[in-house]
């Protein structure tokens, strides 16, 4: 029984030591968008959430299939970043749920504009 809780332990702290090494690797929320760090999906993903989307709307404009993939991949990325948010925050996994761009999101996709109108 003890030796079982030692182990709990190891995987715990294990756990939250490789939370605490990604913080330190990802740029934080402040910084979005000041790296050149957006796929050309979430960038897309990002001018449709302009608009109240649903997760199918915004699949389809990248022109993916996969749920799963797309929500580790792009979806979740943008909300840790606080670019795009739920319309539903309590029920994520709602059959209504939508996503919007938030103030930050108009933001970086502004400045991307910007950018890409002067070169």
């Amino acid at each position: 029984m003890i030796e079982n809780q030692h182990i709990e332990w190891k995987e715990s702290w294990r756990d939250e030591y490789l939370k605490w090494f990604r913080s330190q690797q990802e740029p934080r929320p402040e910084e979005a968008g000041t790296k050149p760090a957006l796929s050309r999906h979430q960038v897309d993903v990002l001018r449709r959430a302009s608009t109240e989307s649903s997760l199918v709307e915004l699949m389809e404009v990248t022109g993916r299939t996969d749920r799963t993939k797309f929500r580790d991949q792009i979806l979740r990325p943008l909300l840790e970043a606080g670019l795009i948010a739920l319309t539903l925050p309590d029920k994520p996994k709602s059959p209504n749920q939508r996503y919007r761009l938030t103030h930050q999101g108009q933001t970086v996709l502004a400045n991307l504009d910007l950018g890409a109108n002067e070169s």
